[in-house]
């Protein structure tokens, strides 16, 4: 049985600043805003990336060693890894643009069609089980964002996750999976969680698919 596709649902909380589309801060209630940012002119340098759950930057480091004409938006929640994130990318990542956002509320207002060559989803929470990011309503916005052609890559130390996604990704979403498989031992850590599986002797797993 084919899984069925989740209903569209792009809400939006709490009060928006701003008119231009691009740049602008959300106001959570009773909360002072939790980012600014300005887009304009990014995607006029060159490809521009999405990392998604950024961490505290490790990967925005590797990725700016690994691909120096791209661009990468970083979006970090957590107050405390968004600052540490800030910190390391303006020191070693010049073209990561850290952001401190919900990806829920932020990608659709501000991310158009087909302008993302690439999306990074590292070690997602796996419950509850239907809150898995392939059956999120904003799965189709990322691969709405995401160009012809365009990669996402997923990580998980969960092999059932790794299965489920695959399975959507094909028959849901009609993407072609490249690469389901574990991640080999001496893999270089990108994130903390990944740091912590692979030294506990977890099996990670790497999901990538391309959009056709």
């Amino acid at each position: 049985m084919v899984p069925r596709k989740p209903d569209i649902l792009v809400g939006m909380q709490g009060r928006m600043s701003g008119t231009h589309g691009l740049g602008r801060a959300f106001y959570w209630p009773n909360q002072a805003p939790i980012f600014k940012a300005d887009l304009h002119g990014l995607f006029e340098r060159g490809p521009v990336d999405l990392e998604i759950g950024s961490g505290v930057g490790w990967f925005a480091v590797q990725h700016s060693n690994l691909f120096p004409h791209h661009s990468l938006i970083c979006i970090e929640r957590s107050q405390v890894r968004y600052l540490k994130l800030l910190r390391r990318a303006k020191g070693q990542a010049p073209r990561a643009l850290p952001i401190r956002a919900d990806v829920h509320q932020w990608v659709p207002s501000n991310l158009s069609s087909s302008s993302i060559e690439n999306i990074y989803i590292w070690y997602p929470n796996p419950y509850p089980r239907k809150q898995r990011w392939h059956r999120k309503p904003i799965f189709e916005r990322l691969l709405w964002i995401l160009k012809k052609g365009g990669r996402l890559t997923m990580a998980t130390n969960i092999e059932d996750y790794a299965h489920e996604a695959c399975h959507y990704f094909e028959k849901v979403w009609n993407l072609e999976v490249l690469k389901s498989e574990p991640l080999p031992k001496e893999q270089r850590p990108r994130t903390h969680f990944e740091k912590k599986y692979l030294e506990r002797g977890e099996t990670c797993w790497e999901i990538t698919a391309r959009k056709p």
